[in-house]
């Protein structure tokens, strides 16, 4: 857990630095000091799904097949892993939790910052 947050320390140094003249680093360091340290440092498969998800709503058809695609690229595995998990994901190894909920993190900072914003 100390590798983590000393990591996310790291990364939160360096992301300021590099938006400092960026209009949007309020809401940048409150995402980066929520993400965590504060709040609940997991998110599961589910939660990620309806977050991240646009083009389909849950319960209709595809959602399944595009959320298991949404959490394969989250977290670098297989389509077919994340399917062995079931269709409610609660077969899913704990370490998915904290690895979605960065990717989420990671997500919501790069809605926010856009590559021209951090040319200046």
């Amino acid at each position: 857990m100390l590798y983590c947050r000393s990591n996310i320390y790291t990364i939160k140094s360096y992301i300021i630095q590099k938006i400092k003249n960026f209009n949007g680093v309020t809401q940048v360091h409150h995402i980066i000091e929520n993400s965590q340290i504060d709040a609940p440092n997991r998110m599961e498969p589910k939660d990620f799904c309806e977050k991240w998800i646009k083009t389909k709503q849950p319960g209709e058809w595809g959602y399944y097949k595009a959320c298991v695609q949404e959490i394969a690229v989250a977290t670098g595995l297989s389509p077919r892993t994340v399917e062995s998990w079931g269709p409610d994901f609660s077969g899913r190894p704990d370490s998915v939790l904290v690895t979605l909920k960065k990717e989420d993190t990671i997500r919501q900072i790069r809605e926010l910052v856009k590559p021209d914003d951090l040319l200046n």
